[in-house]
């Protein structure tokens, strides 16, 4: 299945009984550069806005990823946002934003 529609079902998700819009969750965004600094420049940028960030390089892309973590609350308003912005963020440091992922927790 493509990213773009598995993305899209866990927006679609977020916002139903399964899913609580109103509680923060921990976000994490991934950001993929093709420079170690590319990556350390976002990182700061980043740290900025109070996200907690790291750089790692990636052998599987051959790439460096910039990975932003931040507890939101994950409307799909919210979410749309982010990812505009991580796509500008990305593609002005010739980079590009892979998505969004989120830990899944147990409310019982």
């Amino acid at each position: 299945m493509a990213r773009k529609t598995v993305e899209q079902m866990a927006v679609n998700n977020i916002e139903t009984p399964e899913g609580d819009p109103d509680v923060e969750q921990s976000m994490e965004f991934f950001l993929y550069f093709p420079t170690e600094w590319d990556a350390h420049v976002t990182k700061s940028c980043l740290m900025n806005l109070q996200f907690d960030t790291s750089v790692h390089y990636s052998e599987s892309s051959d790439s460096w990823l910039c990975l932003a973590k931040k507890e939101i609350k994950p409307t799909k308003d919210r979410l749309l946002e982010l990812k505009n912005f991580f796509d500008r963020l990305a593609t002005a440091k010739n980079g590009s934003y892979d998505g969004w992922g989120t830990t899944v927790r147990d409310n019982e």
